[in-house]
Formats: C-alpha cells, structure tokens, sequence
C-alpha cells in the first residue's frame, strides 16, 4: 500500500491496527451459495472478535451476527435507465476557458486565401 508522503492519516491507522491486532476466537455460521452462478443466496455467520488492549487498558471485544437472505431471485428488480440530460448553457471551464471566466477571445483573423499565401511567399523568395 502506498500512502501519501509515506505516512498514514489517523482514522486510517487505528482501522490498520485492528485489522492487524484483531483474533478471532470463535467464528460459525452458513453460507448459501448458487453453484452454476457463485452468488451468495443466504448467509447467517457469528464471530467474536478480540483485540489486545494496549498495556494501559482492557482488550476489546466484539460479538457479531450477521444475516443475509436474498429474495426474489429470477424476478425483475424494477430498475430504469435514468434521463437524459442535456448538456448544461454554462460552458465548461476546460472546454473553454475564456469565455468561462467571462472574457470573450479576440476575433481570430482570417488566415490568407492559400493562393494570395503563395504569392507572398513567391514574392519575398529572393530571384536568381
């Protein structure tokens, strides 16, 4: 993993700790699964969880149970593309810049015909 300026923020570094101080001391359950699809149908699991205290305070504990049923399967879900919508009037500032600041570019001038170019180029070429 790699963080920002090789360091970690605090929220980030108390959820690495328990994740690496964490012991599970009894875990059980169910798991229900399709076996031509993998998808999980059904599950009821239970943990116990401790994690070693500091030195200064207790160990922590944690009791969990979790559920999962699925229902309706095979069955339409119900869901619809969102609308469309449209571009918005505001022009885009990277898209173009100037005129998101509200400063109008300067008229580009017309570039030469290529006829007249070549004939200045002509022109200014030095004869032999």
């Amino acid at each position: 993993m790699q963080y920002p300026e090789s360091k970690v923020d605090p929220d980030t570094a108390r959820r690495l700790e328990l994740w690496e101080k964490q012991e599970p001391v009894r875990v059980s359950g169910t798991l229900v699964i399709d076996a031509q699809t993998a998808v999980p149908l059904g599950c009821d699991l239970r943990g116990h969880f401790k994690v070693a205290g500091n030195g200064d305070g207790p160990a922590a504990e944690l009791d969990l149970h979790s559920v999962l049923v699925t229902s309706a399967v095979g069955k339409d879900p119900g869901l619809k593309t969102p609308q469309y919508e449209p571009e918005t009037s505001v022009p885009h500032a990277v898209k173009d810049p100037l005129r998101f600041l509200g400063k109008a570019p300067a008229a580009p001038s017309a570039p030469p015909a290529p006829e007249e170019a070549d004939d200045e180029d002509e022109e200014a070429a030095p004869q032999r």
